[in-house]
Order: structure tokens, then sequence, then C-alpha cells
């Protein structure tokens, strides 16, 4: 047999198969290696990864601080776990207002321990774009590996697994979106390949479920929703395997396998279906297709340019600003050199080719179906299972015969990816000419040195070509190293010491009136005189703008703020100082802004002359602070309506302890945005209203005389959650022990795991 294929074994065996690995002769891999000792292999790709990773940051020092990963997750992780040290598990902020629900999101991973391990780590640095380099370095190499080891396991060679293993981490989507703009992307791509992995081991019996489920319950507590996509993919791609081979009772293992990872998937995303009536994601079109960030077959064809910009409608324009097609100098010249004919029987490896197949249709759909926004995210999940190929049939090695006619070939495809390049740019025809010559002499040295020294050298050429290829481009391409937007361009503060040090005159609940678009000072914003998203959270100082995936339509609409905190116009400024409908009380005492932060030439003259019981305490060329002249205590800030007093309002865990005192009853508005998941009661027991008030805060109804209130939260859905995770663990213990029982009967096969 040329490739791993399932094979039945007897009928009482559990199910169990046996695998036939193609490299044990082809590569002197022994079958009587010890069990969990690492493979040398494995050692030596991760050191080529980090490798690649630092030429990167050399050639492109803010690599990894961009977009997202600026305002949003590593700022928010910090604090995640900052809260952890202190013994706190960071799922709900109720002073955080539009990005309080931080479990909600999802986006954040809370239920993901690898994650949350990071988090602690991450809260260890100031400067957090060091942090997020070392964290992206670290998910790059575990993302190589899982390349390696899915390659393995449908019967790719070693040394060509090694280099596709080389390859994905620093294809153009994976190196400049994920790793560069959304980290987790990347974390959910590198935990979707090892489900993969997981699956084709469980499939032909050389592991068991215990794998499959660790791996996919990590991917899904990721809480990307294209994690969620892509776990269910490979689990329907290995059943279509297993009924193909007519393996039932395997079957039923992997469905079985499958529900214990959708406990895990239920528990990460019961928060945001209850959030989500509060966003302002609510109604989005079901589907939808205006062809952002939506590639076609011809951007595809270009994977192998390193200089091709998809023409795609993306940042304002119709083409990209990165390559983010790019999979490999090394890919499409070599497919006239493989032996197409030497790999096998492709039917035992549906669940390789279901995947691939599924997700290269959908990398080419509409841009928008249900939460799924943007088919070129599912560009990577498409190379994984194209390289996982292109290994299988390398692995046989070149061919040896019509070198003229193959070569031929091969020139012409890197003269078609300087075409397609040239077509998508063409005033940068010289650095097209140039790539195009320095690819052609990485692939012809290629091929030269593999016909000399065979398929050992393989691996070695691409490392030298990726380190030779990746910098460079990074060092054109990085996301600030040529315009993309102008609020992107101006770049983000990363040291949080920094954004102390800007703002030591910040005093109790701060609120930042500015809009990013109309920044003209890239100083401001890398110097942490203005901030957005979560990073003044992250700095220590309790803040109205927050970073929001999700939203909270009532309260972001009013205030005219963007998913960063960012105002989309000027208005809010002037609704500070209105009274709130229903209560005689300006809008910024009821929200309980005690510093308030006005870029500078944005607002009227007036809106920055302190009023009463204000003052200026800084003026520099970006901005101008306000604040009060006393500023209460830490704690909530309660607004009564008329005939309500309020005696004492105090923290009392994610709510609130209330004292108010009244005749004839009334209402109370907290500075808590109502997020789904609070409930009130009186000391004795009676129930008191909790509803929506203006802006979308908390209004409690009170009762007439002296009464407590006690404001409780309790996330929704998180007790269902966990107790289903519960059940889930123990189905999958009993899954695994079950699997390991059958494996031990006497005259199961013994199988042998893939290295």
């Amino acid at each position: 047999m040329t490739t791993a294929m399932l094979r039945p074994t007897t009928p009482d065996d559990g199910g169990a198969t046996t695998v036939d690995d193609p490299d044990a002769s082809r590569t002197g891999v022994r079958g009587s290696r010890r069990r969990g000792r690492p493979a040398p292999d494995a050692a030596l790709l991760a050191a080529a990864i980090a490798t690649v990773a630092v030429l990167v940051k050399f050639t492109w020092p803010r690599f990894t601080w961009f977009g997202d990963n600026t305002e949003s997750f590593y700022p928010m992780w910090h604090m995640v776990g900052s809260a952890l040290r202190e013994g706190r598990w960071l799922g709900f902020d109720p002073t955080g207002f539009a990005g309080a629900n931080v479990v909600g999101e999802s986006g954040y991973g809370l239920f993901n321990p690898v994650t949350l391990a990071n988090a602690v780590f991450i809260s260890g640095f100031d400067e957090l774009a060091r942090a997020s380099f070392l964290v992206t370095a670290e998910f790059l190499i575990l993302l190589g590996l899982a390349v390696r080891r899915l390659a393995l396991t449908y019967g790719a060679g070693r040394a060509s697994a090694f280099a596709v293993g080389i390859i994905v981490p620093f294809s153009g989507f994976t190196l400049y979106w994920d790793a560069g703009n959304w980290i987790g992307g990347l974390m959910s791509i590198t935990w979707v390949v090892w489900t993969w992995g997981a699956a084709r081991r469980y499939a032909t019996g050389a592991g068991g479920p215990g794998a499959l489920i660790v791996f996919g319950a990590l991917a899904v507590t990721v809480g990307y929703p294209y994690a969620l996509l892509g776990v269910v993919v490979v689990l329907a791609g290995s059943s279509v395997e297993l009924l193909s081979a007519r393996r039932f009772r395997r079957l039923g293992g992997l469905v079985v396998a499958g529900l214990c990872i959708g406990a895990a998937a239920l528990l990460t995303y019961l928060p945001l279906i209850a959030a989500l009536p509060m966003g302002y994601r609510d109604g989005a079109a079901t589907v939808s297709n205006v062809s952002y960030l939506a590639p076609s077959i011809g951007d595809l064809l270009g994977l192998s340019s390193p200089t091709l910009l998809p023409e795609i409608n993306a940042w304002g324009g119709t083409s990209d600003v990165v390559p983010s097609v790019y999979l490999s100098w090394v890919v499409l010249p070599l497919l006239p050199w493989l032996r197409w004919r030497s790999s096998g029987d492709w039917r035992g490896r549906l669940g390789l080719l279901v995947p691939t197949g599924f997700f290269l249709l959908c990398t080419l759909g509409p841009d928008r179906l249900w939460m799924f926004r943007w088919p070129l995210r599912l560009v990577e999940y498409s190379y994984v299972g194209l390289v996982v190929c292109f290994a299988i049939l390398l692995s046989a090695g070149l061919a040896t015969d019509q070198v003229r006619r193959r070569a031929g070939i091969s020139a012409g495809i890197v003269a078609a990816g300087f075409f397609f390049a040239w077509s998508s740019t063409p005033d940068d025809v010289l650095a097209h000419l140039g790539w195009t010559a320095a690819v052609g002499a990485l692939v012809a040295g290629t091929i030269i040195a593999v016909r000399r020294r065979g398929m050992g050298a393989f691996p070695a050429m691409v490392l030298v070509g990726t380190m030779i290829v990746t910098p460079a481009q990074a060092g054109t391409h990085g996301w600030d190293h040529h315009p993309v937007v102008p609020d992107l361009d101006l770049g983000r503060v990363s040291d949080l010491a920094a954004v102390r040090g800007a703002s030591e005159t910040f005093r109790g609940t701060v609120l930042q009136l500015s809009n990013v678009h109309t920044i003209g000072d890239a100083g401001a914003t890398r110097g942490g005189r203005l901030t957005y998203g979560n990073m003044l959270a992250a700095a220590g100082y309790v803040s109205v703008n927050h970073y929001t995936g999700i939203g909270y339509a009532a309260f972001q609409r009013s205030l005219s703020f963007d998913h960063r905190g960012s105002l989309l116009d000027n208005d809010p400024m002037r609704q500070l100082n209105r009274n709130v409908p229903g209560y005689r009380a300006p809008l910024v005492d009821v929200l309980g802004v005690d510093t308030l932060v006005l870029t500078r030439g944005a607002f009227r003259p007036r809106d920055y002359v302190p009023r009463p019981g204000w003052r200026t305490v800084l003026r520099d060329e970006a901005r101008h602070v306000l604040q009060r002249r006393e500023v209460p205590a830490p704690g909530p800030r309660v607004t009564a309506s008329r005939g309500v007093d309020v005696v004492a309002a105090e923290d009392a865990g994610l709510g609130a302890r209330i004292s108010v005192r009244s005749d004839d009853g009334g209402t109370i508005l907290l500075n808590r945005l109502n997020w789904p998941g609070y409930r009130a009661s009186t000391e004795d027991g009676r129930t008191v209203a909790v509803g929506e008030g203006p802006y979308g805060l908390v209004e409690l109804t009170v009762p007439p005389g002296g009464t407590v209130v006690h404001l409780e939260y309790e996330i929704p859905g998180l007790r269902t959650g966990l107790l289903v995770v519960l059940v889930g663990a123990l189905a999958a213990f009993a899954h695994q022990l079950l699997w390991r029982r059958a494996q031990r009967r006497p005259g199961t096969p013994v199988t042998r795991p893939v290295a």
C-alpha cells in the first residue's frame, strides 16, 4: 500500500482499525519507536518557525500590533489575566458599559484553558506588543506542528510533511490577517487543524476519542465562529470517510465525540446568544453579497506569487493591501514534477478531501452567510487541505523523466504568477519582476537539490526560501508599511506604562469623546494621549469607552459610539449636559463620569469651558481634559426619579446594594447597562422590576417606604452550560475508557500512532 487506508478488522474489535504507514520504509520511521517521545522533526520545525517569525519581526517591527490586536484582544487579555492573578474570572465587568459582557463577546476565549494561561502570561507585560509577538509565535509554531501531523496522518512522508508545516504559518492570510491583526483567527485555525488530525487518527484507529474531544473543545472555546464551523466540517468529512468504509461503529463513536465537543460549544455561545438582542448585529442579513473580502478563482491562481494583491473589495478600495491569498512560492511551480499516479486510492482520504472542497467553495462564496462574514477568512482552511494533498503527492519524490518539458511548465507557472501580480498592481512592475526572478531561482534550486540529494533536501530548501521570501515580503507589505485607512494608519500605543503616564491626571470614571477618523497626529495615538478600545481600561482606569464586537445598540447609537468607543459624530457633547428623560440630572452625572477627555478642535469653544463643579486639569495639542472638583469614592452612581431619595449605594459583587426612601415609590437609574442577567429584590425577598431605562441603563422600580434593593447579576446560560459540559466530560471519559478497553481485547490489531 502506498497510502494510509482504512482496513476492516474482526467484527468484535469494538470498531478498531489499523493504519498502514507508507513512510516507514521510505523515511526510516520505525513502528517500535517509543510512544510519547517527541519526534526530532517536531523540535526542528518549531525552531524553524520561530526563526522565521523573528526575521519577520525584524523587517516589520510592529508585526502583531495592528487592528483588533491593539484595541481588543491583547488589552482585554491583560485585564483577564490580571483578574485571574487576583483570583477572579472576568466574565462580566459591570463598569465596562458596552464592553461589559466579556464572556458574551465569546471571542476572548474565557472558557479556553490555553487562552486563559496566555492571558495570565500577557498580564505580566506592560509592553503589549512584545507579549503579542510571543503569543503569536507560540501559535504559529503550534499551527505548523498541527499541519505536519495532519499530513503524516494522511500518509505524507516526513520530509514533505515538515515542509508544509513551514508553509502554512507564513501563508498570506495567516501571517497578515490572523497573526498581524486577528489573533483569535490564528488560535482558531490552529486548534481546528489539531482537531482535523485527531479526527483522522480516530477514524483509522490510530488514536482514541480523547484527543479529538480535547482539541475540538479547544477549538470551539476560542469563541470564533469559524472555529466552530471548521470543527463541524472536519467531523462531517470524517463521517463521510467512515460511511464510505462502512465503519458504522466507529462512526457512532465519532458522533459521540462530536456531541462532547458540542457541549463545550454550548457553554461558549450561550452567553452570546443571550446578549445578541441587545446588540447591533441581531438584525444582520442572513445572506448578502457586496463582494467584500470575497476572492475569486483568478485571485487564487496567484497563490505562489509573493507580490500579488488580490482584486477584492477591501479597505474602501478594489484590492487588498496585503498579499492575503499567497500560499507559498514553491507549491504551484512544483505541480509539474509530482508523481500523480503514485499517491494511491484517494477514497480513503475523504476526511481530507470533503472539508477541503467545502472550505474552498465557501472561500469563493457570498460575503455573508448568517454570522459568517468575509469568505477570505476561509482561504487558510482551504490551503491547509491543499498543502496536505500536495505533501501526499510529493512524498513519492519528484519525477525524473521529461525534465525539459516539466521545467518549461514550471517556468510558465512562475511567469503566470508575474502576470497575475502585474495585472493587479501594474505600477509595481519592477517589484513583480524582481520577485518573479527570485521565485524562479528558488524553484530551480529546489528541483536541482532534490534531484541530487533526494527528498531530504526539500524541507531545507523550503525553509531557506521562506526565510528569504517571507521577511522581505513582510518588510514591504506589513500593515504599517503602507497606507491602509487613515484611522488605522495612525498606529496605536502598545505600552501600558506610557498610557498611565499620559493619563496620570485622570480620576474616577473616564469618558473620552474623540473621533479617531479626524485625528491627524499619530503621536497622540501612539503616545497614549488618545486611546481606543480596551487600552485605557487595561491600564487600570474605569473607562466608559471599550471595544465590543456585539455592541449595546441603545447605548452606542444614542451616544454615536462605534465598536471601539470612537465617536461617529460630535453630537454627544451636546447631550452630556442635558437632563436624562424622566430624571433631573444631566447625562454626564447619570453615567457617573468624573474625567472627560475631549479631542482638541473637535467641539464648540464653549464645550471646553468647565461647568460649575468642574475644572480643567490638562491641556495639550491632542486633548482637553475636564474633571470634577470632587471625585466621589468608587461605586455605583444612582440617579433617582422625582420623589425618591438615594440613601446609600455600594458595589456587591457584580451587582449593587442600594438603600432608597420614597413615599410613593418611583424609579432609580444606575450607571450600568441593562445586559441580560440582572435581577433585583428587597431585603425581605420582594421582587424589584429591572428594566432598560434611557440610553440602555439599568432602571429599577422601587416600592414606597424605606427599601434596601439588592441588584444581582448572573451570566445567562452559565449554569446550563457548565452542567452540559460536566455531562460531556463524563461522556468523554467513558468514551475514551471504552476505546482503550476495546484496544486491549485479544485479537485486536495494535495500532501505531503517526509521529
